[in-house]
């Protein structure tokens, strides 16, 4: 098979991080990069999707605040009535 030579310029960090995981896949990077532009090619088109994820200090701040919720030492409004009751109390 012929084969052409793609140069990108990326992140050091998320090169090495995408390497990692291509190679516990059994896989190199450029094994990623060829099925992806394969599946591209073969599509004819392209789409991308970007799963938004939560820092783990956020998922901690999450936690916690469930915890306290479930303890009961937070209050909760079920109306703004009772939102607003709360704020002025």
């Amino acid at each position: 098979m012929k084969t052409a030579t793609v140069v990108v310029k990326t992140d050091p960090q998320v090169k090495r991080r995408v390497q990692e995981l291509a190679a516990a896949a059994g896989l190199t990077l450029s094994d990623l990069v060829n099925v992806r532009l394969r599946e591209y090619a073969e599509a004819d088109s392209v789409s991308v999707s970007v799963v938004p994820r939560i820092s783990k200090k956020l998922e901690r701040t999450i936690a916690k605040a469930e915890r306290e919720l479930a303890q009961g030492k937070i209050r909760v409004a079920h109306s703004v009535k009772e939102f607003i009751q709360e704020l002025n109390a």
